[in-house]
């Protein structure tokens, strides 16, 4: 009896069709393989042009403008150069070499992918501390600062992670924490990617571009630092697509699979995504376990009932924080309402050029997708682009409804995951472009026909911008002024959004003790959106300078316009008694103690004035 070939092994389709000279097939993985060709060459060509224009309308491609300019063009340099197909042979034999070494050598090409990714992350830590609530995750590591009131939403996972573990090991500084952990995970999500190679059944040169797609992501600057459960959602989607292929096309990893849902329910509460993906891998796979009535193990019992207990336990906080965070502040917020709803706002304003900036900024080779789906078509599995495509799908939906608080440009973050999908379904289409070691058709005047001189164009041209990302957030100075850049270059953003960028300058210049820049950032920001919070802040730093007077006129302000705060009570009888003025400062410390009964350092203001 012969033996079923299980899918995931099944040999490309069109083989007999391709040997013709003219046939068709050929012809299309010609053209595959040269419109790879032209989207990173048109990638190439974007990132040059655009380093000399002052504007944001393109932030994903202008990030040169930003660098020193030696590591810049050296590291754009890196994708340029090998489009040259006389450069990329003399690499070709290296890379053919390192993609079959990810099947035939793993003790040696895994271990030595993990320490090469950890190492990369570990060199370039992010000092600029701008992408989503790095400052706030920070300050509250910091100064210890009870979740609850800071992050009421987040998941206990994430919480163990990344505030608990760094307090329990009386960490001097988190950072140095959140890097470990970032490196360790950077080893494994580069263990993944080529786990993900393998799941494919790529070798070659395939599977190096394949692997290289998945881990050169933008979202690479998690790993270097951040503090939040998005850095591990990385790392899960990836695990998901691998498990999750390995059960529906040959019936393994069920436990491994359920695990990775299980955790990353437990983690935040995107993880939800992964529910359509793990299904559709069930209704693939359990052919597999019928089979071999390997239903009935423990390890596939538990890999079936651990996401659905894992579901059933956190559904509940799901929708609670669904209604009460996401609802109003993500999808139905005032500025979407004032743009006429959800659907409305999607392609509102600069939100159609944010869109495609972010998704060109996490997974760049995700342009060529449009076009490799359709000519590759017979070549794909059905099984695999059914689990990768259920995988994505949701957080694509996501991607187009929920608008982050800061922004795109800023919250980049909250996208992170759907980035590593687009990367994982890239990954796929370039691997089966460059599975066949055999030459097809040049477009035109390309020579993109050898598929290992390809995958040196492939791997070099997501490797340069992943780098220029790396090196940007290395370095403070130029990450404060691509935030300056952004907001006084065109296009003009929402007011809400500039004050949170205002405030963020703000934060990072006192910390730097630029005293000064810090002062006028807090000061655009109030006026932007003057709230109690931005107004205090403002005068905090106007008498951190030395303008006691301007200091004293902003709490003022505060104090006769906002909700009682004696906080701000408490600092303008500080300010008042520094400018001299004893009666000013009795009067704000007594209404300090009116709202705060017992404050001590009102308490010892009013009693070093009455021994004056």
């Amino acid at each position: 009896m012969t033996k079923q070939r299980p899918e995931g092994r099944r040999a490309p389709k069109s083989h007999a069709r391709d040997a013709a000279p003219g046939g068709s097939a050929a012809r299309d993985l010609g053209a595959a393989r040269g419109s790879l060709w032209i989207a990173l060459a048109s990638l190439a060509v974007a990132r040059a042009a655009l380093s000399f224009v002052p504007s944001t309308w393109a932030w994903a491609f202008g990030l040169q403008r930003f660098l020193p300019a030696g590591p810049a063009w050296s590291l754009w340099a890196l994708a340029a150069l090998p489009l040259v197909p006389a450069f990329s042979r003399l690499l070709a034999p290296a890379l053919q070499g390192a993609g079959d070494a990810i099947g035939e050598s793993p003790w040696l090409a895994w271990p030595a992918s993990a320490m090469s990714a950890a190492l990369l992350v570990w060199l370039v830590p992010d000092t600029t501390w701008f992408v989503g609530d790095f400052v706030m995750r920070m300050g509250a590591a910091m100064g210890n600062i009870p979740t609850d009131f800071l992050f009421p939403q987040a998941l206990p996972l994430d919480l163990l992670l990344h505030h608990d573990l760094p307090a329990a090991i009386h960490a001097p500084d988190p950072t140095l924490v959140e890097r470990v952990l970032g490196a360790a995970e950077a080893a494994l999500a580069a263990m993944l990617s080529l786990a993900f190679t393998r799941a494919l059944r790529l070798r070659g040169a395939a599977a190096s571009a394949a692997a290289a797609v998945v881990f050169l992501g933008g979202y690479l600057g998690l790993f270097t630092g951040y503090g939040k459960a998005f850095r591990e959602m990385c790392v899960l989607t990836i695990a998901v697509a691998v498990f999750g292929l390995r059960f529906a096309l040959e019936g393994k990893s069920l436990l491994l699979l359920g695990a990775t849902v299980t955790l990353g329910l437990a983690l935040h509460r995107s993880a939800l995504a992964f529910v359509p993906a793990m299904v559709t891998a069930w209704a693939l796979g359990l052919r597999h376990l019928a089979r071999s009535a390997a239903w009935r193990r423990p390890a596939a019992i538990a890999g079936l009932a651990l996401p659905l207990v894992a579901l059933g336990g956190v559904l509940p906080r799901l929708i609670s924080t669904f209604v009460t965070v996401d609802l109003p502040t993500h999808l139905a917020s005032a500025d979407v309402r004032a743009s006429g709803g959800v659907i409305r706002s999607i392609f509102a304003g600069t939100r159609a050029a944010d869109l495609v900036n972010l998704v060109l900024m996490l997974s760049p080779l995700a342009v060529s997708v449009p076009v490799l789906g359709p000519l590759l078509a017979q070549r794909l599995s059905r099984g695999t682009g059914a689990v990768l495509l259920a995988l994505l799908v949701p957080f694509l939906g996501a991607l187009l409804l929920v608008h982050p608080r800061q922004g795109m440009f800023r919250d980049w973050d909250d996208f992170a995951a759907c980035g590593v999908a687009l990367s994982l379904v890239t990954a796929w289409l370039v691997g089966e472009a460059l599975r066949d070691p055999r030459q097809a058709p040049a477009l035109g005047p390309i020579a993109s026909g050898s598929p290992a001189v390809l995958a040196v164009v492939v791997v070099l041209g997501v490797a340069s911008p992943a780098f220029q990302w790396l090196l940007h957030n290395h370095e403070v100075d130029r990450g404060l002024a691509r935030v300056e850049a952004f907001l006084s270059e065109p296009p003009a953003r929402e007011p809400g959004e500039r004050a949170l960028a205002y405030h963020y300058l703000g934060t990072r210049y006192t910390a730097l003790r630029r005293l000064d820049s810090a002062a006028d950032a807090y000061a655009h920001a109030a006026e932007l959106a003057p709230s109690p919070r931005l107004l205090y802040d403002w005068a905090i730093a106007e008498a951190d300078r030395g303008r006691l007077e301007k200091s004293r006129e902003v709490l003022l302000r505060l104090v006769g316009k906002a909700a009682p705060m004696a906080q701000a009570w408490l600092a303008l009888a500080q300010v008042s008694l520094q400018l001299g003025d004893t009666t000013g400062a009795r009067a704000a410390a007594e209404s300090t103690l009116a709202l705060a009964p017992g404050q001590g350092e009102a308490q010892r203001l009013l009693e070093g004035i009455s021994r004056r």
